[in-house]
C-alpha cells in the first residue's frame, strides 16, 4: 500500500526512512479528516 502511494505522488517513501506527505497526499488527508468528522458529527446527532 506504501508503495502505491509513493508511486501515486501521495508520500515520499525511502526503505527503512520516515514517510512524508506530498502536498496532495496533506490535501486528500485533510478532505478525508473533514468528511471524518461530519460523520461523527451526524451519528451524535442522531444518537448512535
Amino acid at each position: 500500500m506504501v508503495k502505491k502511494l509513493d508511486d501515486n505522488h501521495y508520500l515520499i517513501y525511502e526503505k527503512y526512512r520516515d514517510l512524508m506527505l506530498t502536498g496532495a497526499g496533506i490535501n486528500i488527508a485533510q478532505n478525508i479528516r473533514e468528511k471524518h468528522s461530519l460523520f461523527v458529527e451526524f451519528l451524535k446527532m442522531i444518537k448512535v
